[in-house]
């Protein structure tokens, strides 16, 4: 199977991430056909596509996403990183994404942040309603650091793809993943024993992401670790670096 390289949150290093702009420049100037992204619950019950539960980072508003309504945030510049390149960066809703990329995108990690369970209720809800709605079940692992999120996800829909995620992953991750029933799992470089874990997980019948691959030597290092899949901030250079200096298949 070819490897899948997937745009973290469109292309996080290159163009405003998490935004409209930023998955239009991903899809048409990097050449992306796999896309990560984030969601949050609105203050009126939107999903909102951004990373952070704040805004302070990456757009010019402040404070907690869930104590805007989605008009308010639709005020904020979310280019703010990319200092004026991107003067129309908006926040979209997962819909917004999906209208435009549902039918052009191979496959999609739908990340849900970390939150209470009365929200992550909500969140599992209107998410599992966009992809029936757009049908891409078949190309969407819905991915969480969060397990009550996956599990909410799997009660729900026992046959949606789910993947767990952790910060510095260890054995006790891998099966906790297995417990819940995922389809794959997101390893992080940094973590010590990754091929190791790779491996097992592979042997659960687990897929695999390895997450970031920014430069030629993380991909070389979590290609030796066997993973299915690679998310990087920096897919134009990424994916040039994998196909013509490896000579590998990419989706």
């Amino acid at each position: 199977m070819p490897l899948l390289i997937f745009g973290h949150r469109g292309a996080a290093g290159e163009a405003p991430e998490n935004t409209l702009a930023g998955f239009e420049y991903a899809y048409d100037k990097a050449g992306v056909r796999c896309f990560e992204l984030d969601v949050h619950l609105t203050k009126d019950g939107q999903l909102a596509v951004i990373h952070d539960p704040l805004l302070d980072r990456t757009t010019d508003g402040k404070g907690l996403v869930g104590h805007h309504t989605l008009a308010e945030l639709k005020r904020f510049n979310a280019g703010v990183l990319f200092f004026g390149e991107f003067p129309d960066a908006k926040i979209p809703t997962l819909h917004e994404v999906l209208d435009e990329f549902a039918d052009k995108i191979g496959f999609f990690q739908i990340e849900i942040k970390t939150d209470t369970e009365v929200v992550l209720d909500r969140v599992a809800d209107l998410v599992l309603q966009a992809i029936n709605t757009y049908k891409i079940r078949e190309k969407t692992v819905v991915t969480s650091f969060d397990p009550y999120a996956i599990t909410r996800i799997r009660l729900t829909d026992p046959t949606q793809h789910c993947g767990l995620i952790a910060m510095e992953y260890t054995e006790k991750d891998l099966l906790k993943a297995v417990e819940l029933g995922c389809y794959n799992t997101c390893i992080r470089i940094t973590t010590a024993n990754g091929k190791e874990l790779t491996a097992k997980a592979r042997s659960y019948g687990l897929q695999t992401t390895g997450w970031l691959g920014n430069s030629a030597e993380d991909v070389d290092t979590l290609l030796s670790w066997g993973v299915d899949s690679i998310t990087t901030n920096y897919p134009s250079t990424v994916r040039t670096y994998v196909q013509q200096t490896l000579g590998l298949e990419i989706i």
